[in-house]
């Protein structure tokens, strides 16, 4: 990513630039967003099709980047979730965590139980031990896999039911590009170099004069 582009879900960010803020672990007070950027092709249907958006913050965050995936993480693989979410059953909110341990899902197994609300753009994670899942508050936040995040939290499960994110590695290519367009360029400024020949043919006769000196020879131009 970048230090002025926050990656969250689509359907988090349905509203005007100027109604949200962005909050981190690093700077103490709320970061302006400029503009809201949804991924193409986003559907707000039933399966949440490229369900993805960049937040533009007015100025950038001193917390550090994280790399983005350019390819699908392999089923069974251990991830690392984030959240914000509730963190207890309570009222019936759903279980959630501020981190948590999962492992990553086939297609084919994510597909068979989620049926209709499935989507190409989609890929799966499930907590082995059934009790790490993701719930209200929760959607936008990450899933990693070795440091590298993999996807966007989409729809959530429950700590036996697998838990649905937005693929990564299928927007990259719309993610770099909204990044550099949006990035501000460092300013350069322009130098003016003057050749004053004059001098320089001055330089070069003392050069020549000194290149003599060591030679023995002492005196004007050869």
């Amino acid at each position: 990513m970048a230090p002025n582009v926050v990656l969250t879900a689509a359907h988090c960010a349905d509203g005007s630039a100027a109604s949200y803020a962005v909050v981190t672990q690093t700077e103490l007070q709320n970061i302006g967003v400029s503009a809201v950027i949804t991924a193409p092709a986003y559907d707000a249907s039933a399966d949440y099709v490229n369900d993805a958006a960049l937040l533009v913050l007015t100025s950038p965050t001193l917390s550090p980047s994280i790399l983005l995936a350019t390819v699908e993480p392999a089923s069974s693989a251990s991830a690392v979730v984030y959240g914000w979410g509730n963190t207890s059953t309570a009222g019936g909110a759903g279980l959630a965590s501020t981190t948590g341990s999962m492992q990553v899902l086939s297609d084919a197994t994510a597909a068979a139980y989620w049926g209709t609300w499935w989507a190409p753009s989609d890929m799966a994670a499930v907590d082995p031990n059934g009790i790490v899942a993701l719930g209200p508050g929760d959607s936008g936040g990450p899933l990693v896999v070795g440091g590298v995040e993999v996807g966007i939290n989409d729809r959530c499960g429950s700590g036996t039911a697998p838990s649905i994110f937005t693929r990564v590695d299928q927007l990259n290519g719309w993610i770099q590009t909204e990044i550099a367009a949006n990035t501000p360029k460092p300013s350069v400024s322009a130098v003016h170099i003057e050749h004053d020949v004059k001098t320089h043919k001055v330089v070069k006769k003392h050069h020549k004069r000194h290149r003599h000196a060591k030679s023995g020879r002492v005196g004007g131009e050869a």
